[in-house]
């Protein structure tokens, strides 16, 4: 056998396996085609009324994260002009113009949630940045940490422990969680849910929030929604707290620690709200979801690299029926390959190199 082709042949064919090892390995694209798990689209519908002035309506939009992944957003204006901002890396839909009458606009996406919780942080000792100090330590209005009741709480329940964070935070979550009742025509706010004894979800998440910064945590609320396939999205509020490097969510109403439940999106961190409006007469919204299951092919065209130079050649840009002809011509130097090994190699007899291919393509 001539030496240089069967060396060319084997430097294509490692390189070919080196691909295809790099793509599964560190690109962790799945080698057998399955259905996406956990997966939810996502509807907001909104009516919105004016009397012919300029206003605007701005909803919390959600991002990717290490516990959900946002794809196929889209969205209706009805005669208003849609822009998408960013501010401290949170996103926000902003429908604006001349409200005239009613007008139906909408958001939609698609995500996919994690079954499998991250881990908690273990770099306990880490010191948050400068800016989240000073963001998400003060005392305000709304989160009194430097109130003396709440003072004396945190330092009679939940004294500083420098070794265990961790445990001073679930400390402070269980006082919250047990001793504070939840009631739904409850407080909002933080220092009459804790004379009380009883508070509404925000009262109880604006409650643990002053706790956790009176005891020296960055801490801040963070807004989503709770996801059910039988019926609509409900809107839920919860706390997240800045231990580790970064942020880990709690709930002194839901029961979690440290990971959101699998069927929770985050619309929102740093605030509760999760549609504002400006300029309007009336406003109405409401969520939907369904739970989604797509095959390979569908998430195929939402898998673009996030790499500038691997999206621009990536075939994940092409349609959905593009793709799949190119699959059935990719065959082609794949089977070629597998003809020549037993021709040359085993030495069978063929009906030449191609012949097989083209006839299996055609009963295909």
């Amino acid at each position: 056998m001539n030496r240089a082709p069967a060396v060319t042949g084997s430097v294509l064919v490692a390189l070919g396996l080196s691909i295809f090892a790099w793509k599964t390995l560190v690109l962790q694209l799945p080698i057998l085609p399955s259905n996406v798990e956990n997966l939810w689209r996502v509807e907001l519908e909104i009516e919105a009324r004016g009397a012919g002035a300029r206003g605007s309506v701005r909803v919390a939009l959600p991002d990717s994260d290490g516990e959900q992944e946002i794809f196929d957003e889209r969205q209706t204006s009805d005669r208003l002009v849609f822009t998408i901002r960013t501010e401290d890396s949170q996103r926000t839909g902003v429908w604006s113009g001349t409200f005239d009458g009613v007008h139906s606009i909408s958001q939609a996406f698609r995500v996919q949630l994690a079954e499998v919780p991250p881990p908690l942080p273990t770099d306990l000792a880490q010191k948050p940045p400068k800016e989240i100090v000073a963001a998400f330590t003060r005392a305000s209005s709304r989160f009194p940490a430097d109130a003396p009741e709440i003072r004396e709480l945190v330092a009679n329940i939940a004294p500083p422990t420098p070794n265990d964070p961790l445990g001073q935070m679930r400390t402070l979550l269980g006082y919250v969680t047990d001793e504070i009742l939840t009631a739904t025509t409850g407080s909002t706010d933080a220092l009459l849910t804790l004379s009380a004894g009883e508070g509404s979800q925000l009262g109880k998440s604006r409650l643990l929030v002053s706790m956790l910064r009176a005891a020296g945590f960055p801490a801040r609320l963070a807004a989503g929604l709770r996801l059910h396939a039988q019926r609509d999205a409900r809107e839920t509020v919860w706390v997240e707290a800045w231990v580790g490097g970064r942020w880990i969510p709690l709930s002194p109403t839901l029961g979690f620690f440290g990971a959101r439940p699998a069927n929770m999106l985050l619309l929102r961190s740093g605030s509760a709200a999760l549609i504002e409006e400006t300029g309007l007469e009336a406003i109405s919204s409401r969520y939907r979801v369904l739970r989604e299951s797509l095959d390979a092919k569908e998430v195929a065209s939402f898998m673009v690299p996030t790499n500038p130079l691997l999206a621009a050649v990536s075939l994940y840009r092409l349609p959905v029926r593009s793709q799949e002809a190119l699959r059935i011509l990719l065959i082609l130097p794949i089977g070629a390959l597998i003809i020549s090994f037993f021709r040359n190699l085993v030495g069978l007899r063929t009906f030449g190199t191609f012949m097989p291919l083209l006839i299996a393509l055609a009963l295909r």
